[in-house]
């Protein structure tokens, strides 16, 4: 049982450094969410701050849905305008944590800028 109050310290303050501006955010959520799984199942409902994690995956996911809608924007394709403003769309609907993982945000606006949206 001692052993298990360890891991579950160690997982609550993996948890609990989780930071959203930080370059390695998706690295640092993969890594918790696998610290979070190795633990016994009577140990993970003592990982009180596991709502943070949830939130953070989230987010991350919600982001990443974004992301990949605008790495595919290619403005050699005739449907380069909707898919624009279908990422835009996709961007606006995301929380402000949301956005602020979308790092390739720039590449939108100039497709938006490009096309007047």
């Amino acid at each position: 049982a001692v052993l298990d109050m360890t891991e579950v310290q160690k997982v609550t303050t993996i948890i609990a450094s989780l930071n959203s501006s930080s370059s390695s955010f998706a690295t640092d959520v993969t890594n918790a969410l696998a610290a979070y799984k190795a633990l016994p199942s009577g140990s993970k409902r003592q990982v009180l701050n596991y709502s943070v994690l949830q939130q953070a995956e989230k987010d991350l996911k919600a982001a990443e849905r974004v992301i990949k809608q605008i790495e595919d924007l290619d403005s050699t394709l005739r449907t380069y305008a909707s898919r624009a403003k279908s990422a835009k769309t996709a961007y606006d609907r995301l929380t402000n944590d949301q956005k602020s993982l979308v790092k390739n945000y720039n590449k939108l606006q100039a497709a938006i800028f490009e096309l007047g949206l």
